[in-house]
């Protein structure tokens, strides 16, 4: 794996506001605190996969930090919307990093169990 791309596009990403509102479909966050806790929750998750990246992570470990992160966060404290957006949010992640599946862990995240 290069290093620089994934990590570039990595940083890219922690610069993005990914819980706000994408104007269209999702109006974003609306609980202002909740949002900022939120973000500065992913923000670190983002850290993590620079960090990974920076050490030529394997595909497994990069998996093993997927859902552990993900476990950093209660789906049940989410409303529907904001937990996809969520997901959606990890799914950039992995495309940053060239991870092409999950493996289940964000269907196991949002519903419970793996939908595939």
């Amino acid at each position: 794996m290069n290093t620089d791309s994934p990590i570039k596009a990595l940083e890219v990403l922690r610069a993005e506001d990914l819980f706000g509102s994408d104007g269209f479909f999702y109006t974003g966050v609306q609980d202002e605190m909740q949002k900022q806790t939120l973000s500065e929750q992913f923000d670190q998750v983002i850290i993590l996969f620079i960090d990974m990246c920076g050490k030529q992570a394997s595909h497994q470990q990069m998996l093993d930090l997927l859902r552990s992160t993900l476990g950093r966060f209660d789906r049940v404290s989410f409303d529907t919307e904001d937990a996809e957006r969520l997901m959606g949010n990890f799914e950039k992640i992995m495309d940053c990093i060239g991870l092409e599946s999950s493996d289940g862990a964000l269907d196991d995240w949002m519903y419970g169990f793996d939908v595939s």
